[in-house]
């Protein structure tokens, strides 16, 4: 008799069973049955917990930089005279100098000479109201509530209808607030306040500009241009965005090997081929592409971006007979995706080389290497733990040694280099490295599916031919599962980014452990794994989404069978139903109509 455990793992619980079975004469016996039920790592939207407390955090470390900044400005105007020493009293003090209204001083430094304190107090309040940078790049951002976007959302709108108003008056944005009405709550004199403008911090180094300019005649030290950029770097300096490169993970095929960036040419190749072997017709004809549809899809999807479903089906027309074409539905068509995506790159190089690409002697070369010089233009690594943005004249100049590079190595004319020059990409890792997806790609190329290559069992000789040194379980004989107290448990839980698998993982371990105390080593574990529990929180939200659309196609279906007179239907006649609508009433092999008594 073997002893076998089963779990099955949820994002908030883990049903178990203790079963002995006898392989020989097929029976057996359950000894014990149950659940264990726990919060799940997250708030009931879907948040995580630990999110409020980096939010506050993060507050902090923003305040300290902000204080920090500015006492850095006060002190080098205070040393060349333009601002009093903090906390001074008097008539020239700190607070008297501070009381004036900076709006006012704004718009008259623009046309008149500004007494060196009130210069000084116009510079500290461009230090004050910097407003909204923007990234340098297009960076993929974490996943915020619907609140926040909405609020961002509004907050863009209104920085571009001041953009608008600035540029239709001609006007500075100091002096376009100064001619604002005040908002006079909150115990602040009125001149004081200006809320619910929203600006972009160009406007506000443009306004310094045109001020240290008018000013220049007026004070000498503005001329000085060390000076000046003294100051313009107190006030404007941005620190780099950067992310640790720790928290990115490591390809489990091939260890220690650099992951792919989504941006590449192989990355985007990887994704069009996973979507397109993937891809089938749902419905009474329910089955994957021919070789022959794939080849035809393929030869328009390899150049674009994506393909609309509509598209697709233009595309197969040649396959089917007397417009079947039109009726045809698609998988990844109901599982809610819009289109089906291409290869963005490959659209774009297509497009920058125009007829000459089909046969361009360095055409793979090309593909290569746009992404990652153009990548190593834009970004800068420090040492092995941090990727950083650099700043944007620095952006630009290696991204014009790059272009000159594509001209003398790759025989690019100087047209379509400066094209090549102003490509963006997407950004981000795969969790798999360079050299994996190379391996992976000619099996893609030939119509496998990709989940099938990464976890199939009918795939793993191939899995143990490519990959001999990927990883795998230690072959470690535990009498339990580790506890984090011990350090390489504690070491792997670490690296783990998903609150939600944590959690499960720590409750699994505490259930696989109580049965060993009461039952002993088992022969066989079986483990299944709930889809949701490594989602992300937009995927979770979608993943609901799909759920209540289903409903509410259920709940039609179930309306309708009442109407005509089938009351409380089963699970079989709704599922009937639907298939019936989801066929358009139509027969899918003949094309004849079905009327709901057949």
């Amino acid at each position: 008799m073997a002893r076998i455990f089963s779990v099955d793992i949820g994002t908030t619980s883990i049903g178990f069973a203790v079963v002995e079975h006898d392989h020989g004469t097929q029976s057996g016996s359950i000894l014990r049955l149950g659940v264990r039920v726990f919060p799940e790592a997250r708030d009931p939207d879907g948040t995580p917990l630990n999110q409020q407390r980096r939010q506050k955090r993060m507050a902090r470390r923003q305040l300290r930089r902000r204080r920090q900044r500015r006492r850095l400005l006060n002190e080098i105007l205070n040393k060349a005279g333009l601002l009093p020493a903090y906390g001074s009293t008097g008539p020239q003090g700190w607070d008297a100098v501070m009381s004036a209204d900076p709006y006012a001083l704004r718009k008259r430094g623009l046309t008149r000479c500004l007494q060196p304190y009130e210069l000084g107090r116009t510079l500290y309040h461009l230090a004050k109201r910097r407003h909204f940078r923007g990234r340098d790049l297009e960076e993929d951002v974490e996943e915020i509530s619907q609140t926040e976007a909405a609020e961002e959302k509004e907050a863009a709108s209104n920085r571009e209808a001041t953009l608008a108003e600035l540029n239709t008056t001609g006007t500075t944005l100091g002096a376009w607030l100064a001619d604002k009405s005040a908002d006079a709550d909150k115990r602040k004199p009125p001149r004081e306040r200006r809320r619910g403008f929203h600006a972009n911090r160009a406007a506000v180094e443009k306004e310094f500009d045109k001020l240290c300019e008018a000013q220049e005649k007026h004070h000498a030290v503005l001329r000085d241009r060390d000076f000046k950029h003294q100051i313009h770097t107190a006030i404007f300096a941005q620190r780099p965005v950067f992310w640790r490169k720790n928290t990115l993970g490591e390809c489990r095929f091939m260890p220690g090997e650099p992951l792919c960036p989504k941006g590449s040419w192989l990355s985007q190749q990887r994704r069009m081929l996973e979507k397109l072997n993937n891809l089938a017709l749902v419905g009474g004809n329910a089955r994957h592409l021919i070789a022959e549809e794939r080849a035809a899809v393929l030869k328009h999807l390899q150049t674009q971006a994506s393909m609309t479903w509509g598209k697709v089906r233009s595309t197969l027309k040649p396959f089917f007979e007397d417009g079947a074409e039109k009726r045809l539905r698609f998988n990844l068509e109901f599982g809610g995706e819009s289109k089906l995506l291409g290869n963005p790159l490959e659209a774009g190089l297509a497009k920058i080389f125009g007829p000459s690409w089909t046969d361009h002697p360095h055409k793979q070369a090309i593909r290569d290497a746009v992404h990652e010089r153009l990548w190593h233009a834009d970004y800068g690594e420090i040492g092995t733990q941090r990727v950083v943005i650099r700043d944007a004249a620095e952006r630009k100049r290696r991204r014009a040694e790059a272009v000159r590079g594509f001209i003398d190595d790759l025989g690019v004319t100087s047209e379509q280099a400066a094209a090549l020059e102003g490509l963006t990409f997407p950004t981000g890792w795969e969790p798999f490295s360079t050299k994996a997806l190379e391996e992976f790609l000619p099996e893609l190329e030939a119509g496998a599916r990709f989940g099938a290559l990464v976890n199939g069992p009918e795939r793993e000789d191939w899995r143990d031919r490519t990959f001999p040194h990927r990883e795998r379980p230690t072959g470690e004989v535990l009498d339990r599962l580790p506890s984090p107290a011990v350090k390489e448990e504690r070491d792997r839980i670490a690296k783990l980014r998903n609150p939600t698998v944590v959690r499960a993982q720590n409750e699994l371990r505490k259930v696989v452990n109580n049965l060993i105390a009461l039952y002993g080593k088992p022969d066989l574990i079986r483990v299944e794994v709930a889809r949701d529990v490594g989602r992300s929180k937009r995927d979770r939200e979608e993943l609901l989404s799909a759920n209540r659309k289903q409903e509410r196609r259920r709940k039609d279906a179930i309306k309708d069978l009442a109407d005509k007179q089938i009351f409380e239907p089963s699970r079989d006649t709704v599922e009937k139903w639907l298939l019936w609508k989801e066929c358009r009433e139509r027969c899918p092999y003949t094309g004849d109509q079905i009327g709901f008594d057949a």
